[in-house]
């Protein structure tokens, strides 16, 4: 298992070599709870907090994939740059360039060399649509019980013939 605390570091320098002006970033922890994304960054009183996943840290992960996600979320704490806007994306390229990584809005398992999960044993329900996609919850909402009262569709393809399984 990769060592968080050391690349957290590795990526804080080479954000200040390029003068990135980033906020102040008060830790950087594992999450191993977060399946569906990669990593997360939050602020409180001005003072951010950094989570990656657990599963970026295992030893087959390529270290560029974790760099990648932890610069990304660096650059939320640069003031102005909470969401995906035109500055974060101009740092982002920025940090791109100089380092070859490939930061992006969004990404996928495929893109930083991840295992695929079996969503059916990590998640708790699966939301199943007629057009085949679903949608994976780890616990039951409201909405959930009564999904044809609350109105819910499919975003692919608008229907609202949804089925609610249960996986275990």
């Amino acid at each position: 298992m990769k060592d968080l605390q050391y690349y957290f570091e590795m990526a804080k320098d080479e954000l200040d070599v390029l003068d990135i002006p980033y906020g102040d970033i008060k830790e950087c922890t594992v999450n191993t709870r977060a399946k569906g994304r990669y990593g997360q960054c939050k602020v409180r009183n001005g003072v951010y907090t950094i989570n990656i996943s657990s599963r970026m840290l295992e030893d087959y992960v390529p270290t560029k994939s974790l760099m990648t996600v932890l610069c990304h979320e660096i650059l939320h704490s640069v003031k102005g740059c909470m969401n995906h806007g035109e500055k974060w994306k101009r740092y982002a390229e920025l940090v791109n360039d100089c380092y070859g990584y490939n930061i992006t809005t969004t990404s996928s398992d495929e893109k930083y060399g991840l295992k695929p999960m079996d969503k059916d044993k990590e998640y708790k329900y699966t939301i199943e649509c007629t057009c085949g996609k679903k949608y994976y919850k780890y616990r039951k909402t409201y909405w959930m019980k009564d999904m044809e009262k609350y109105g819910c569709y499919c975003p692919i393809c608008g229907s609202r013939n949804l089925k609610l399984i249960q996986n275990f």
